[in-house]
């Protein structure tokens, strides 16, 4: 178009200079020439009128193509788009929306939030914009911000119980349980009838490990969805955790009659059936699942669960080491293989597996306790004292009572190990600071 349009101011200064020319002639039928001068047969040079600045697209085009980029899987490319966009528009919000999009693919979590702030900051009266800050900051494990965040949403709009909720969220992962399970009767007062708010509330008390209220959620959430199988599995996980194995397998057989391809009711099961020493059956339910979905990790770990809960150390570190082939990147896993090879008395394996978790996920106590009981048992009491004391950092007393249960046991087996007797006495130390209490 903008060759064309030369072309056409072309043609009109042509034009017009043309007509000029013709209608001075028209004055006379012979021009008149001056004396001792040749004639003017030259005709005056039209005048060229330069063509403009060239269109500037608008943001609507602009954010339209790095769509497109987006949406074809061209990821670099449209960010580059969408940083044009910010460049020449810099104040289109959906510019930095769309950017943060392509950052949440891209798992650059931190850039993400940063987009959206810039969002926020040319509308800080949207309350979604501030959700979803929050979720680009759990995302990338701020969880204080996100908490922050929540909160901005929730000031602008105190009513919507999804802020609350995941307020909450953001409050259990910075193990703040009071406070995150006040966030969650606040969005169940708003929505008493969503069962999901209530499981939440349930997951909160059983992190604090109050199983009373836990169940008092579920029950009520039961109330509402008698069949709901994910109520009955939060049950049955409640009642692992207190070893009512008998009820907890009850719970589960009762979700899989709801869904026989409830996975969790499942793994549930076989959980409990290796904790009531059913081995076989356990091993035969799992086993038949990975037949059917051998790339579930879930499957894997739960085999090993049960393979080292029957004494099949070697077997149980195989499924552990089949899991984490397809999730390479869960802490837990690692944790989880480092107490199998601690079982299978492979103590060097064991700490190394654990410091893998620790690099994957720094605060997990129960990882920073077997690695210190695996220190122990080989007598080494100044590495087991150090990582004692940076898991008492991050424990609640629960975690400190089963960190004394396993050191216990240990000496049960072998006696005479003094880094083990050193370990009992300080984690019953530890553990009587953690309540308030003097040891005696």
């Amino acid at each position: 178009m903008k060759h064309l349009g030369i072309a056409i101011l072309i043609w009109m200064s042509l034009g017009n200079a043309l007509s000029d020319s013709s209608a001075q002639t028209s004055k006379s039928d012979t021009p008149k020439v001056d004396p001792g001068l040749s004639p003017k047969t030259t005709p005056a040079t039209p005048k060229i009128v330069p063509a403009g600045p060239p269109i500037k697209p608008s943001a609507e085009e602009l954010n339209k193509k790095a769509s497109e980029l987006f949406n074809g899987g061209k990821i670099d490319e449209s960010v580059a788009a969408f940083k044009k966009v910010n460049l020449a528009y810099p104040k289109d919000i959906q510019g930095y929306v769309g950017l943060a999009n392509v950052y949440a693919r891209m798992k650059k979590f931190d850039e993400g939030a940063a987009a959206y702030s810039k969002a926020i900051e040319l509308n800080p009266t949207f309350p979604d914009f501030y959700a979803s800050l929050a979720t680009f900051y759990g995302l990338g494990k701020h969880f204080d911000a996100a908490a922050k965040a929540f909160e901005g949403a929730i000031q602008i709009n105190p009513k919507f119980p999804g802020y609350y909720a995941g307020l909450g969220s953001s409050l259990l992962e910075s193990e703040k349980y009071d406070e995150a399970g006040l966030a969650y009767k606040r969005a169940i007062e708003l929505k008493p009838d969503d069962v999901s708010l209530r499981l939440s509330l349930a997951d909160v008390n059983l992190h604090a490990r109050d199983y009373v209220h836990a169940r008092t959620s579920l029950m009520e959430a039961l109330g509402f969805a008698p069949d709901s199988g994910a109520v009955h599995n939060a049950l049955g996980n409640l009642d692992e955790q207190e070893n009512k194995h008998t009820e907890a397998l009850e719970e589960f057989e009762t979700s899989l009659r709801i869904n026989r391809a409830d996975l969790q009711a499942a793994i549930g099961k076989a959980t409990t059936l290796a904790s009531l020493k059913r081995l076989p059956e356990a091993e035969q339910l799992l086993r038949g699942m990975i037949a059917a979905s051998p790339k579930a990790p879930s499957l894997h770990s739960s085999l090993a669960q049960a393979m080292d809960t029957g004494g099949k150390h070697l077997e149980a570190i195989a499924e552990y080491l089949a899991a984490i082939s397809i999730s390479p990147t869960d802490p837990y896993l690692w944790g989880n293989l480092g107490w199998a090879q601690y079982n299978a008395k492979q103590y060097d394996e064991s700490i190394k597996s654990g410091q893998k978790a620790l690099q994957l996920e720094a605060k997990l106590p129960y990882v920073k306790f077997n690695m210190g009981l695996a220190y122990a048992v080989q007598d080494r009491w100044n590495d087991a004292e150090k990582v004692y004391k940076e898991a008492l950092k991050i424990s609640l007393p629960a975690d400190i009572r089963s960190g004394i249960s396993d050191v216990r046991d240990a000496l049960s087996r072998i006696p005479n190990v003094k880094s083990l007797k050193q370990s009992l006495d300080f984690l019953t130390d530890s553990e009587w600071k953690a309540l308030g209490i003097s040891s005696p």
